[in-house]
C-alpha cells in the first residue's frame, strides 16, 4: 500500500528536560522536552545514560541502531548543552550481536559499562575509557540472557534488577551481591519479584528522594516501549521485595508520540527517549485514515 512506509517506518531519539527527580514525583509529569538535533537519517538513538555534564556539553551513552544493520551498538554522543545539538559521536562497543541499554557504574575513579547483550547469554562488564572512547572486557556479572540490567548500590550492597529472555517484558528478577563484580545471587528463590507487562522491565537508573527509593519501569501493556511507570520500592531485602506505583509517563510529543521507555537523571535534569514515525506528519495522517477506514468497515458489520 502507498502509505505503508509512513505507517511502519519508525524512529527513536533522545531528549532532555529540566525535570528533576523531586519535581517529577511532586508534579507527576515531565516538563518540556528538547529533542536532540542531529543530521543522521540512517539510524536512531535510544536508551540514554548520561556519563557527565557541565554548562557546555552533555556526554551520553546510547544505543545506536543503523537501519541497514538492524542491530544496536553502544555509542557516545557529545551534545551542546544549550542547543541540544549533536557535536560528536563515537562508537564505543560493537559486537556481532545486538547491544543496547548502556548502563554503567562508577567505582574508584573508573567507569564500568554493562550493556544489554542478551543474545550472548550473559551480562558482561567492560571498563570504559572516556579519553580513547574504548572499552576492555573485565568479566561477567551473570551468565544469563539479561535484558536492561539496572544496578542499585544500597546500604553498601549491590542490587541488580533485570528481566530475562524470553519473557523480558513481563518478569523482573532481583540479584544481590556484596561487591560490584562479585557473585550475584538471585533472590526470591530464583523466581520473579514482579510480573506483568505494565511494570516489570527496567527503564533506567533507580533514584532516591528523602530516603524513598523509586524505580523506573517500562509499561508495555499496550505495546513494547509505549510508556513508563515510576514505582516506589517499599521493601528491599534478600528476603522480601515490595513496591507500589506512583505515576505513569506517556509520550506527548507530536514527533515522538508512540512511545518512551528510558529515563535517567543527571545534574541538569533528565534525559529520556521517544519513539515516533520516521515521517511524523505523513504517519499521523495515514494512521488517522486507517482508523477511519476500520471504523467504517466495523459499522457496516
Amino acid at each position: 500500500m502507498f502509505y505503508s512506509k509512513y505507517i511502519y517506518s519508525h524512529n527513536w531519539n533522545i531528549g532532555f528536560s529540566a525535570t528533576t527527580p523531586e519535581s517529577l514525583i511532586k508534579k507527576g509529569q515531565l516538563e518540556r522536552i528538547k529533542w536532540l538535533k542531529h543530521s543522521y537519517k540512517d539510524r536512531f538513538f535510544a536508551d540514554p545514560f548520561v556519563v557527565n555534564s557541565d554548562d557546555s556539553i552533555i556526554n551520553v551513552l546510547v544505543e545506536e541502531l543503523p537501519f541497514s544493520e538492524k542491530k544496536g551498538r553502544i555509542a557516545r554522543l557529545i551534545i551542546d548543552n544549550k542547543s541540544k545539538r549533536l557535536i560528536e559521536r563515537h562508537t564505543i562497543l560493537e559486537l556481532e550481536s545486538h547491544l543496547s541499554y548502556p548502563a554503567f557504574h562508577k567505582l574508584n575513579g573508573k567507569i564500568y559499562l554493562f550493556p544489554e547483550n542478551s543474545a550472548s547469554g550473559k551480562l558482561s562488564v567492560y571498563e570504559y575509557n572516556e579519553n580513547s572512547n574504548s572499552v576492555i572486557k573485565t568479566g561477567i556479572m551473570i551468565s544469563e540472557p539479561m535484558t536492561d540490567a539496572t544496578l542499585f548500590n544500597y546500604n553498601n550492597e549491590y542490587w541488580l534488577f533485570a528481566s530475562k529472555v524470553p519473557e523480558s517484558n513481563e518478569k523482573l528478577f532481583l540479584y544481590h551481591s556484596e561487591n560490584f563484580q562479585g557473585e550475584y545471587t538471585c533472590t526470591n528463590n530464583g523466581g520473579p519479584i514482579v510480573t506483568g507487562l505494565s511494570s516489570s522491565r527496567p527503564a533506567g537508573n533507580i533514584f532516591t528522594i528523602d530516603g524513598n527509593i523509586y524505580r523506573p519501569a517500562q509499561n508495555s501493556s499496550e505495546r513494547y516501549g509505549a510508556g513508563m511507570m515510576i514505582q516506589q520500592i517499599v521493601k528491599l531485602s534478600k528476603d522480601e521485595f515490595t513496591e507500589k506505583n506512583i505515576l505513569s509517563i506517556t509520550p506527548h510529543s507530536f514527533k515522538y508520540n508512540l512511545g518512551t521507555h528510558t529515563i535517567n537523571f543527571y545534574e541538569g535534569g533528565c534525559v529520556v527517549d521517544g519513539y515516533g514515525y520516521l515521517y511524523p506528519m505523513a504517519g499521523h495522517i495515514a494512521n488517522f485514515l486507517i482508523k477511519k477506514r476500520d471504523e467504517l468497515l466495523h459499522s457496516k458489520h
